[in-house]
């Protein structure tokens, strides 16, 4: 117990670093990884009741900018031919992810992806794409992350099977894919559900990654309600992050016609 209170203490004093200094920001967010991954965190808690729903969101905050700061930091790198995928220092995560995910939605090559977040490095859709060859096309709604993954996608040769569009996960018309998976990131979730449904065919498997126990301190998780309250989302599986990871994701396959309405 005293060794939780001191790694809760130390969490706290994170929730004071300057989300406008890079340097800060890196240090902030290994020592969350070191903390929460390897320390006593892991299992078993309820991060707001922990700490208040005001230092879990700070340390959201931290996590989101420490990972966006590197994928734009590795995609500079992407694009100027200094590094290779499997040098992006997150990469080994994501591959368990994506395998993971793969197995859990039963993903192929007959299979076209919609992934929704997809961030400046789209590593999920690259990893999709070359572990099952599922062509992907990928939803940002910044004009900036969509433009640099544009890049990144054209600078490793992979613009036959990745489409990146500047567009909102929100938007009501999504038709002719098997597979929609939606980033930690991508927010609201509720509304992205929502707003889809009436577009998603019959027996499409949607993706929708959540986080768990003290790794709600990375990300915010996915509310069991958002999903119940949503008629056509039948969870049908899971999949529960490993103890060096920080995703865990939720299957639903979607039920009923959209005219059901």
């Amino acid at each position: 117990m005293v060794e939780r209170q001191a790694a809760f203490s130390q969490l706290k004093s994170l929730t004071e670093i300057d989300l406008a200094n890079p340097t800060t920001v890196r240090s902030g967010g290994l020592a969350m990884e070191d903390l929460i991954l390897h320390g006593p965190l892991l299992e078993g808690i309820n991060l707001e009741q922990e700490l208040g729903n005001d230092t879990a969101v700070k340390l959201q905050q931290l996590y989101e900018k420490f990972e966006t700061d590197l994928e734009y930091d590795f995609a500079e790198r992407i694009i100027k031919g200094e590094a290779t995928m499997t040098e992006y220092p997150l990469y080994q995560r994501f591959q368990r992810l994506i395998q993971a995910e793969i197995k859990l939605a039963s993903i192929t090559d007959k299979d076209k992806v919609l992934f929704i977040g997809s961030g400046p490095f789209p590593i999920s859709p690259i990893l999709v794409s070359q572990l099952t060859s599922a062509r992907v096309d990928c939803f940002d709604q910044s004009e900036q992350p969509a433009s640099v993954s544009e890049k990144v996608i054209q600078k490793l040769d992979l613009t036959e099977r990745i489409r990146i569009f500047n567009a909102s996960g929100d938007i009501r018309r999504i038709y002719g894919y098997d597979v929609v998976m939606l980033a930690l990131l991508a927010q609201p979730k509720y509304e992205i559900l929502y707003n889809t449904q009436w577009s998603i065919p019959q027996g499409t498997r949607v993706i929708c990654r959540t986080s768990e126990d003290g790794r709600q301190a990375f990300y915010k998780p996915t509310d069991p309600a958002t999903y119940r309250s949503i008629g056509r989302y039948q969870l049908v599986g899971k999949h529960t992050a490993g103890i060096d990871d920080t995703i865990s994701s939720l299957l639903f396959r979607i039920d009923g016609r959209p005219e059901n309405r």
